[in-house]
């Protein structure tokens, strides 16, 4: 039984296979768990504090006017259930009921896989409207309205939702008594296809992002020769989206690549080409990059930082403003 627990893909929580918590001779649990566990909790609550601001701000300050702003808010969305999705795994390891059960064990993974999907199909959104925007700016005008792009976002959660629902009923390998593995419970082919989308999706932002980048950088270095301060304000701002869609798109990458590698090669059937618990850490990598997108925006978004102002002003004024109704309350109460 001590053997199928080094089995585990998702999280050092699938330690849960075997019947009992590994504990140490005095009782507790071993440091590197206790580490892992900790890390957990940390991106749970930075992901969940930090793109809720996200959120906020861009509901109420920035507006949804903008196809990017649209797009950030639903990265922002996805990026909420992946940090959730992180944050419950330890629930996992301490409710052992949770993953004897067929669809808990689904869930904890599906609560994962879903937001990965999705959230690289928004990034592949965002750099398909940068490059409409850059290279085609008539067309995108035209035909890239604030509804297309919530169909096109709506859409992107429906293929998702599409493609990781049918595990809950057949793609799936699920008998009663089976450690609830990932590698174990999904059917090779949703392995391969679940890998093979996400570097799909990652190939389209790389490629559309080089052309956006480099035709905003042309335009910015034709207008600086032209001093022509008010266009060259405009390619600032273009040329900082691209630098923030390049540094998203990347660290996207970096983060998640390592793991979609080892899930193709365990869909193709090589299941010892990297060491089964290092996957533990490939994925945890993965999901630490939930928490990136409200920094990168407090880096390169001028907008972003003073709407950050504001809603911090407004809920200090809001706090005063309900210690002063209550110690009004206090004295009217005499």
């Amino acid at each position: 039984m001590a053997n199928t627990s080094t089995q585990s893909v998702l999280n050092a929580t699938d330690y849960n296979s075997t019947v009992n918590p590994p504990v140490l001779a005095s009782g507790g649990l071993p440091p590197v768990l206790v580490v892992f566990f900790t890390l957990q909790q940390i991106v749970f609550a930075l992901a969940l504090v930090g793109n809720t601001i996200v959120i906020l701000i861009f509901v109420k300050y920035l507006k949804l006017n903008t196809n990017m702003n649209i797009i950030c808010v639903n990265m922002a969305v996805v990026d909420l259930i992946q940090g959730l999705g992180c944050g419950v795994q330890i629930l996992y390891f301490f409710l052992r009921w949770l993953d004897n059960n067929k669809y808990t064990c689904l869930l904890k993974y599906t609560l994962i896989s879903f937001p990965v999907t999705t959230s690289q199909k928004f990034m592949s959104l965002a750099t398909f409207d940068r490059f409409l925007a850059v290279k085609f700016p008539f067309v995108y005008q035209k035909y890239m309205t604030r509804k297309v792009t919530w169909l096109i976002v709506i859409t992107s959660y429906v293929i998702s939702g599409g493609f990781n629902a049918p595990t809950f009923f057949f793609w799936n390998t699920w008998e009663d008594g089976i450690p609830c593995l990932y590698s174990l419970v999904f059917q090779r082919s949703y392995l391969l296809s679940s890998g093979l989308l996400v570097f799909l999706c990652m190939a389209i932002s790389a490629t559309l992002y080089q052309f956006v980048f480099i035709t905003a950088l042309r335009y910015h270095r034709r207008l600086k020769k032209n001093d022509n301060k008010s266009a060259n304000s405009s390619v600032k701002r273009s040329i900082r989206g691209a630098r923030f869609l390049g540094v998203s798109t990347i660290i996207s990458t970096v983060a998640w690549a390592p793991f979609e590698f080892y899930q193709v090669c365990v869909g193709l059937g090589y299941t010892d080409i990297i060491p089964e618990t290092s996957a533990n850490f490939l994925v945890f990598f993965g999901i630490a990059r939930c928490v990136t997108n409200p920094f990168i925006y407090i880096w390169h978004r001028k907008d972003f930082n003073t709407s950050l102002k504001k809603l911090f002003s407004w809920a200090e004024t809001a706090s005063t403003a309900s210690k002063r109704s209550t110690r009004e309350n206090s004295v009217f109460s005499y």
